[in-house]
């Protein structure tokens, strides 16, 4: 994490996902508690406490709202970060109550809202939007000048894909749960990819059994660079 903010300027980032089999996070009502076990959420929550921030998009904080906060073991707390271009979650989540908490938003986002969020005591960073989405990129950018090493990515199925496209996963935590629920919420959006030869590949794969889950560990290697 250290070597990544200090060559590349961003931290590095790990994609985590809990899901069925079948690939999914939530059943297709947005039920999503629980999908894998306590071993495999304590696993998840030590690492909570290894890295220095953990981001959600704005479909999970209007879902889950949730804390982001280190429960199921003993640990430091990350900085906790909403991603929400439109800026479409409520000044009232709780996330923005908690210490250190930033909420990435667009320019034009709601300003009202804005200042609600800050007044709760959320530092608010803006940046520019495309279709109402902000580019991940200058995000990174951002949260390794705030000194933000290592990031975990936990959801949406919108946000890890716009992460993956961006080319910024390094590495992904995925927790696969003996569970199978055919409809329901996909780990991971459209990627638009069309050719096997252009999927993404992981390597360094390591497995590890959590109570009845596996832990899939691996890093991303992407097709080619984005400079290319």
């Amino acid at each position: 994490a250290h070597i990544m903010h200090r060559t590349q300027q961003r931290p590095h980032i790990i994609l985590k996902l809990a899901q069925t089999l079948d690939g999914r996070i939530a059943a297709r009502g947005g039920d999503a508690r629980w999908i894998t076990g306590e071993a495999a959420r304590r696993h998840a929550h030590q690492w909570r406490s290894y890295v220095d921030a953990i981001a959600v998009g704005a479909n999970t904080l209007l879902c889950d709202d949730p804390r982001l906060s280190v429960r199921h073991v003993r640990g430091r707390n990350p900085r906790p970060i909403a991603i929400d271009g439109r800026l479409r979650a409520h000044p009232n989540a709780q996330l923005f109550a908690r210490p250190g908490a930033v909420l990435a938003t667009g320019q034009r986002s709601p300003a009202a809202k804005r200042q609600a969020i800050a007044a709760a005591g959320a530092a608010v960073w803006t940046f520019p939007t495309r279709g109402g989405l902000i580019d991940l990129r200058d995000f990174a950018r951002r949260a390794a000048e705030e000194h933000i090493t290592s990031l975990i990515v936990e959801g949406g199925g919108q946000l890890a894909a716009a992460f993956l496209q961006a080319q910024l996963v390094d590495q992904v935590h995925i927790y696969l749960a003996p569970r199978i629920l055919g409809e329901g919420v996909a780990a991971i959006a459209d990627l638009h990819i069309q050719r096997i030869a252009d999927s993404l590949t992981l390597k360094n794969v390591q497995t590890r059994t959590l109570g009845a889950d596996l832990l899939y560990t691996a890093e991303v290697e992407y097709p080619c660079s984005q400079e290319s």
